[in-house]
């Protein structure tokens, strides 16, 4: 099997990098997720370098996918019939 797999590599980054990742995102878990840290260690990492955290925006709902949870329907079930 290691003749056919390469070896998994170690990737170093720094605060830069999850700095860099938040900006792109501003989602601390998806940043958190990629680099396979806390939430808590990312926010303190932005923290460091005084970067503002903006709260996460809840999910914004369409209008018709509105009406069809409001009749107990998900987009998935509209579409399957």
């Amino acid at each position: 099997m290691d003749n056919i797999m390469n070896p998994p590599v170690e990737l170093e980054w720094g605060p830069a990098e999850i700095v860099l990742a938040y900006n792109d995102s501003k989602n601390t878990k998806r940043v958190a997720k990629t680099f396979c840290i806390t939430d808590k260690e990312v926010k303190d990492i932005l923290k460091k370098a005084k970067v503002k955290i903006l709260p996460v925006k809840e999910k914004t709902v369409s209008d018709a996918e509105h009406a069809l949870n409001e009749i107990g329907m998900s987009q998935k079930d509209f579409y399957k019939s």
